[in-house]
């Protein structure tokens, strides 16, 4: 057994707790909103329940049923922890390469809506092939979700993999995707076979047209590096905004590794100009999973954790 604090705790961050423990696994760094305890660590004394003025702390065999995420809370905070310790003995590798901006050529308004069709293609190849839909699929249906919007949808391969896994499962599911270029919806319509449970709309995510909490999850797959950080910061805080349950964003990873694989899978595989020229450059444009936090933490993600995924992949969500 060991203690968990819970909601209470949001914006009070009382350290009563902190000064009685005897094994200093209470923690919380001065953004954080609230404190965690450390299960790894807690010897379940209990010290820290009676100190707590707003009564935000339980045995975890207590937790009442609304805080029972609370349990997974604690403890993924600190696997962030350890997460950052790892990324920190990394950086002189990773300080190889830098992020570049630069203009990809999907993104010109101008661009031929043949030549953009045939670049999905490779998208939606490397996806499949390459961990790009598994990820979204797992933590969507980890958790009670009816209503998704989707940003920066692009052919919609992402929202119709995720329908197909719905039908599957016998859930109930309804998708909106959103892109602020025409000729993507255009592509992502035609791709879409009418399906009824998916719908277009043509916005920008950093201003998205919905209200508070109108989607149980909001999605951004590939899309993010596509954002420089000031935007991307704006693109986080919408996806927040509008999610009751978490955004959640999936996309490259950037990394010296990374960039030499994309260079070869265009080489063998792209069947797009396009392709061969963006590819390795959305790698150049990727956020690092630290670097992701760190915009989605300036976006007011409560605790936003990116958790690197096989072939050079991310996958961000909010704990809270």
């Amino acid at each position: 057994m060991a203690y968990v604090i819970t909601e209470p705790c949001i914006g009070t961050k009382d350290k009563s707790c902190v000064d009685v423990c005897p094994v200093d696994c209470i923690h919380g760094k001065d953004d954080d909103k609230m404190l965690f305890i450390d299960p790894e660590v807690c010897i379940d004394c209990g010290a820290c329940v009676s100190a707590c003025p707003v009564e935000a702390i339980y045995a975890d065999a207590d937790l009442p049923d609304k805080w029972k995420n609370y349990i997974e809370i604690n403890a993924d905070y600190f696997k962030k922890v350890l997460r950052s310790k790892r990324r920190a003995r990394r950086e002189p590798r990773d300080a190889l390469m830098q992020r570049v901006t630069a203009d990809e050529l999907m993104d010109d308004p101008r661009v031929d809506p043949a030549e953009l069709a045939r670049n999905f293609d490779d998208i939606e190849r490397a996806n499949r092939w390459f961990g790009g839909v598994a990820p979204v699929l797992r933590e969507v249906f980890a958790r009670p979700a009816e209503w998704l919007l989707d940003v920066g949808c692009g052919s919609g391969d992402i929202p119709r993999a995720l329908l197909a896994e719905a039908r599957r499962r016998g859930r109930r599911l309804e998708i909106v995707c959103l892109d602020r270029s025409e000729t993507v919806l255009d592509i992502a319509r035609q791709r879409s076979h009418g399906d009824a449970a998916l719908r277009f709309t043509r916005g920008d995510g950093a201003s998205l047209p919905f209200p508070d909490a109108s989607f149980d999850i909001v999605t951004c797959n590939l899309a993010l590096h596509h954002f420089e950080p000031e935007e991307a910061i704006a693109v986080l805080r919408e996806m927040r905004r509008v999610a009751r349950v978490t955004p959640l964003v999936c996309d490259l990873s950037r990394s010296p590794l990374a960039h030499a694989a994309s260079r070869l899978y265009v080489a063998l595989f792209a069947t797009s100009p396009l392709t061969r020229h963006d590819g390795p450059l959305s790698v150049q444009r990727a956020y690092t999973p630290a670097e992701a936090e760190d915009l989605a933490r300036s976006a007011g993600w409560n605790l936003p954790s990116a958790v690197p995924q096989p072939f050079f992949r991310m996958m961000m969500h909010d704990g809270l």
